[in-house]
């Protein structure tokens, strides 16, 4: 596996131990201790993001793709988080919303597995 992909496995295994935690814990101090570790592989795979779009894509067009990569993700970002507060408002919990980031999570691990073999050879950017 090579290193980007490599960072993104990592940063999305940190999620998937992060979620269940949260989901089962009711302690402050857990649910604090679970939001940092999620916060770390959150945050990390925004900068393996670039690294991994111009592996499988290489030099060519990658700057449009990543700008529809990264339009695509701020959108998610913007309208989860007012789901994610519609799901509570209905439900009065979030146990909804992180089983729903729990399986969206594994999915994307899912695909990234999927990808480990497919990469191309970098090409210069014309």
């Amino acid at each position: 596996m090579n290193p980007q992909m490599h960072c993104d496995m990592c940063d999305a295994l940190e999620e998937l131990v992060a979620l269940p935690a949260l989901l089962f814990t009711r302690g402050t101090a857990m649910n604090y201790f679970s939001m940092i570790f999620f916060g770390f592989g959150y945050g990390g795979s925004i900068t393996c993001r670039p690294l991994v779009v111009f592996e499988h894509f290489g030099g060519k067009g990658v700057g449009r793709l990543y700008g529809v990569a990264t339009a695509l993700f701020t959108t998610g970002a913007f309208f989860g988080s007012a789901f994610a507060g519609r799901i509570d408002h209905l439900t009065k919990s979030y146990h909804l919303t992180f089983l729903l980031a729990l399986a969206l999570t594994t999915l994307s691990m899912i695909l990234l597995l999927l990808l480990r073999g497919r990469a191309q050879r970098p090409r210069p950017a014309t």
